[in-house]
């Protein structure tokens, strides 16, 4: 059997066509095309994603395809981790996107993956048009895809905040978590409105509904290495296609960690460290000291066509995994490019670590990783998205802020407290967008709505930044960081997401600040002990300047004031603070506010 597997393996590697697609790339694509007054074939794909591995496989290696491209149009292929930029503008929701293009790059037609024989009726439809049609279809997409958005700011008030609840928990599916979708994401944000539902009105169902949805990210684990696939394709979190994204590895293990310490079940705590561990052992890169982007979904030879596929491979076990990867010598590919963005989510991944795990090693490669970030990747308008693309996105400088404050809190190092600042207020400067009063990419190349599952949408990306915001305002509450993140909210709240339901929350009760004030300052993993998510956790010294700038005071022996912005809810000596008596104070907070 082993020898037949060897010999198939051979042919499959000797009989490559000579007659195959030659892509551009977008830039040049597009010159071409205007030079030859011929249509676009853009193909968006991922080095991560089976179904563009599948796509390679069948559509773009049928020979009748090959020979209509070749005739009818320019090929341009898009990595859409590498150009979010041109994923942003052309996305139709979902990888592969298929699209067809005018020479000057107006989208024609979208689609995602396209069997053979479906491509083909495609492509010899728009290759068939006259330039009256394809002039008459531009417009009519043009039209069709402008987006409608009018973004009024609304009040937050209470009849507000019950109502944007309700709407935001009929998106959640009772029976298995999650959206109520058929096909299934793990996304963080829903966990932590799920968790801030159950704190503020601790019940059966409430819990529930939130253990169901844990229960179903669980399922999404790869018990054999470690690591959580991208997502399921059945409503029961079953069937999963198996894609292993840093930036989830980096989301979903912060999210456990939450949960672990809201839940108390050390189960969740160990599938927090199941995630994080895969992207230590797998997705790190210890010599350059930063995190590879994501591990594929299938083993694929040279030009993306699959040898193994996910479903097979992820169904052995780990010997049987390996043998199959001797027999093609090849592993599931990696993506080595270094994305500032996901790195920066991985710094916050590994503070996690160390707060909950007491892995001062974790929290070392995280500053040396922020420092990396901070030395390397910043630039005049922020933190740049890779070496090789010098662009810069709204979600690399929100996640890079986050890690930053965490930083802060965790080391008290000023070092990352001045360079939080200084990008905060290159983002509130460079990327606010006027015509929808939330902010966007540096280089917005238009908005787009869809519901892109691997990539941070429009709306979790300005509510995160409305949240790092409220998180430094305790040490500098000025006029314009009050006006920026209300104003961010009172329009989130327009969405049918989550974050409508967190930007209620965010507006009406707040995260708790816990600060610490002791003769020398002294950070305790203690204070952040339950839910950290929604916990500003700052330790000052008392001789800390900050500390009188904030209105707090020494007493004389170590104290912790649970407070808001605007006023203080309780005092604790610090030796007489745990775990259960934050919790309590939160639950009381959230429950009379």
């Amino acid at each position: 059997m082993k020898a037949f597997i060897f010999i198939l393996a051979f042919l499959i590697f000797s009989c490559t066509s000579a007659n195959e697609i030659k892509w551009y790339n977008f830039e040049e694509g597009l010159k071409k095309a205007k030079q030859e007054n011929k249509l676009i074939l853009l193909d968006i794909s991922a080095k991560w994603c089976h179904y563009c591995n599948l796509m390679e496989t069948t559509t773009y290696s049928n020979p009748e395809i090959v020979s209509i491209v070749n005739q009818y149009y320019i090929p341009v292929k898009v990595d859409a981790d590498l150009r979010k930029d041109i994923n942003k503008k052309y996305n139709q929701g979902g990888l592969p996107t298929t699209a067809i293009l005018t020479p000057d790059g107006e989208i024609l037609y979208g689609n995602l993956y396209l069997p053979p024989d479906d491509m083909k009726k495609v492509l010899m439809y728009f290759a068939k048009l006259s330039k009256e049609e394809l002039e008459r279809l531009k417009q009519q997409k043009n039209l069709a895809s402008k987006p409608n958005l009018k973004l009024q700011e609304n009040q937050i008030d209470e009849d507000t905040y019950k109502l944007i609840k309700t709407r935001t928990l009929s998106l959640i599916d009772k029976e298995y978590g999650g959206y109520y979708d058929e096909v299934k994401f793990p996304i963080d944000n829903i966990v932590y409105f799920l968790i801030l539902n159950y704190i503020e009105n601790e019940n059966k169902e409430n819990k529930q509904i939130l253990t169901k949805t844990l229960e179903g990210y669980e399922k999404l684990i790869d018990t054999e290495e470690g690591g959580i696939f991208r997502y399921a394709t059945k409503r029961d979190w079953t069937s999963p296609h198996y894609e292993k994204l840093l930036r989830d590895q980096a989301l979903i293990s912060v999210a456990f960690f939450n949960a672990y310490s809201v839940l108390n079940d050390k189960k969740l705590l160990e599938d927090a460290n199941k995630i994080l561990n895969f992207a230590k052992n797998v997705l790190y890169d210890s010599k350059n000291g930063y995190f590879y982007g994501s591990q594929g979904a299938d083993i694929v030879d040279d030009e993306g066509k699959i040898l193994v596929s996910g479903e097979i491979y992820f169904s052995k076990n780990k010997q049987d995994r390996e043998f199959l990867e001797s027999v093609y010598r090849r592993k599931l590919p990696i993506d080595k490019t270094f994305y500032f963005a996901e790195n920066s989510l991985m710094v916050k991944a590994l503070v996690y670590s160390y707060i909950f795990n007491n892995n001062s090693q974790d929290l070392a490669t995280a500053e040396n990783l922020m420092k990396k970030i901070i030395k390397e990747g910043l630039k005049d308008k922020g933190i740049i998205h890779t070496y090789s693309v010098k662009k810069y996105f709204l979600d690399t400088q929100v996640n890079t802020l986050e890690s930053l404050f965490l930083l802060y809190q965790v080391t008290g190092d000023n070092f990352y407290l001045k360079t939080f600042k200084d990008l905060l207020y290159k983002v509130l400067k460079n990327y606010y967008s006027r015509e929808i009063g939330l902010y966007t990419d540096y280089e917005d190349t238009g908005l787009n709505l869809n519901r892109i599952s691997y990539i941070d949408s429009l709306v979790s990306i300005n509510f995160k930044l409305a949240k790092v915001i409220y998180s430094y305002q305790l040490l500098d509450n000025n006029d314009l960081l009050e006006k920026t993140k209300n104003s961010i909210l009172k329009r989130l709240i327009n969405f049918n997401s989550v974050e409508a339901g967190l930007s209620a929350y965010l507006y009406l009760k707040p995260p708790l600040f816990l600060v610490y004030v002791s003769e020398r300052k002294d950070f305790d993993k203690n204070l952040l002990s339950f839910f950290p998510y929604w916990n500003v956790a700052l330790s000052f010294s008392s001789k800390d300047t900050l500390l009188s700038k904030i209105g707090y005071s020494y007493e004389g022996y170590p104290v912790v004031y649970v407070c808001s912005l605007k006023l203080c809810f309780n005092k604790f000596e610090k030796s007489k603070i745990t775990k259960d008596s934050i919790k309590n104070v939160f639950k009381k907070y959230l429950k009379s506010n």
